[in-house]
């Protein structure tokens, strides 16, 4: 999951908490370990620039990267 997937996140979450992954609808479609957390995912949200150059470190491009990712 790229921040540019990211539409909104409805709690706060740490770096290494699970989280759910809902579509529009707000189905269940996957969870996953995030590289970030919700404070820090927030400012990339929604957009293609890495979170290196806003938060000037990075742990990946992805917020929820595929091999930690479960889809459902």
């Amino acid at each position: 999951m790229l921040p540019a997937g990211i539409q909104d996140t409805e709690r706060e979450f740490r770096r290494g908490d699970m989280v759910d992954i809902l579509d529009q609808q707000g189905s269940r479609i996957a969870c996953g370990m995030t590289n970030y957390s919700a404070r820090r995912s927030r400012p990339s949200r929604g957009t293609i620039q890495r979170h290196h150059v806003r938060l000037g470190y990075e742990y990946g491009a992805e917020v929820v990267h595929r091999n930690n990712l479960v889809v459902l």
